[in-house]
């Protein structure tokens, strides 16, 4: 049985005692998910999503190689029926397609059966995963926020690399380079006593680009949010990495390990909410 079948039986009974006990008969991977869920037990749209809104949280990168897999005749009807923003996306980068608009229902069939094994058959939705997970927001906010968000976590780095300057020219190039929020963010990091090692960033190479420095500051971002996610379940990990592009999630992958816990995950993970808290202080102002 599935697991949104199984997730099904448990919210549709009202002992939490039986649902405990139908809980205990799942996949030990998925019975703290379950458990811990807070949705509302009354409403079960999202086991019932329709696959276009399932393709729609998914970045468009993740279908170009299934849709280069495919033959000429079958590539138009692929991406007629895609979603928006990936059907533009898409369309975009592959030049010289042709697509007929599809009907809606015609749309599902399609989506349905190509990509019956893009999505783990035991998936479980956001919806359900555990928001008592104090990482679940990375799961609600827009891709430009998670982006943002990497930008702002590899600042933690900076303030390591900025203590062991003592060119005082180097340090004020440094902080033009950086937006006036960032400049902010970098302070406070700067007060905060690193409780970890992290490799140098070793600005003596960098040649002043500010392009050069966000992209580098970014990387590093990267690696500590692979780093708090560590140890988070499957579920999570994948709906998180597939709302990045294929490429920025094949490189946080890197950092992830499935059984890490302990002191610098929590740090990471700290340094995580911090950031987000940040973002919202900024939106209330």
């Amino acid at each position: 049985m599935k697991a949104k079948e199984l997730l099904s039986l448990l919210i549709q009974n009202g002992s939490k005692d039986r649902a405990h006990a139908l809980a205990s008969k799942m996949p030990k991977e998925l019975q703290k998910e379950v458990l811990e869920t807070e949705a509302d037990v009354k409403d079960l749209h999202f086991l019932f999503t329709p696959p276009e809104d399932q393709v729609a949280k998914v970045h468009y990168s993740w279908f170009l190689p299934l849709i280069e897999s495919l033959s000429k005749e079958t590539v138009p009807l692929a991406i007629g029926a895609l979603p928006e923003p990936q059907h533009t996306k898409i369309l975009k980068t592959l030049e010289k397609v042709k697509v007929k608009p599809l009907s809606l229902m015609a749309r599902r069939y399609f989506l349905h059966y190509w990509l019956q094994d893009f999505f783990p058959s035991n998936l479980l939705p956001i919806e359900v995963l555990s928001q008592k997970n104090p990482l679940y927001p990375l799961l609600t906010i827009s891709r430009d926020t998670l982006l943002h968000l990497f930008d702002y976590l590899g600042l933690y780095d900076l303030a390591i690399e900025m203590r062991r300057i003592v060119d005082k020219q180097r340090l004020v190039r440094v902080g033009d380079a950086l937006t006036p929020s960032k400049r902010h963010f970098l302070q406070m990091a700067m007060q905060q006593k690193e409780r970890m090692t992290a490799k140098p960033l070793d600005l003596k190479q960098w040649d002043g680009d500010a392009k050069k420095l966000k992209r580098l500051v970014h990387e590093r971002g990267l690696a500590r949010l692979g780093g708090a996610v560590s140890g988070q379940s499957l579920h999570f990990v994948w709906h998180l990495t597939h709302y990045l592009d294929k490429g920025r999630a094949e490189r946080f992958l890197k950092h992830y390990r499935p059984e890490r816990s302990g002191e610098i995950r929590t740090l990471l993970t700290q340094q995580v909410v911090a950031v987000l808290d940040y973002f919202e202080m900024r939106e209330r102002r």
